[in-house]
């Protein structure tokens, strides 16, 4: 992010997470496009309507840098950072939610 390489940061920050989404929630983001896991995520239920937005918000926006769609600055990209950061942190409740609602 500090030297300006935009399109490696979305790259990277997008396939870090989907592999978190994989392994955290069980759903096949490392091998989905994005309006695809999207879906998936909205009809699954498992993750949180926050979680949800936070990764369209920044998926949607990586697939446009990444192929030199639009150009983020520094500022959009620290929020995406920040965003992604308290997704992961959240995560943990959506899975203690699933786990309740299956208890039930």
């Amino acid at each position: 992010m500090e030297t300006g390489n935009y399109r490696s940061f979305y790259v990277e920050l997008i396939d870090i997470s989907r592999k978190f989404i994989t392994t955290q929630y069980r759903l096949p983001a490392d091998v989905l496009l994005t309006d695809d896991l999207v879906d998936l995520m909205k009809k699954n239920n498992t993750i949180s309507q926050e979680n949800e937005r936070v990764v369209e918000d920044v998926f949607v926006r990586g697939d446009l840098v990444k192929f030199a769609k639009t150009f983020p600055d520094q500022q959009t990209m620290e929020k995406d950072l920040a965003d992604i950061t308290a997704f992961v942190k959240r995560s943990s409740k959506d899975l203690e939610f699933e786990n309740l609602r299956k208890d039930v």
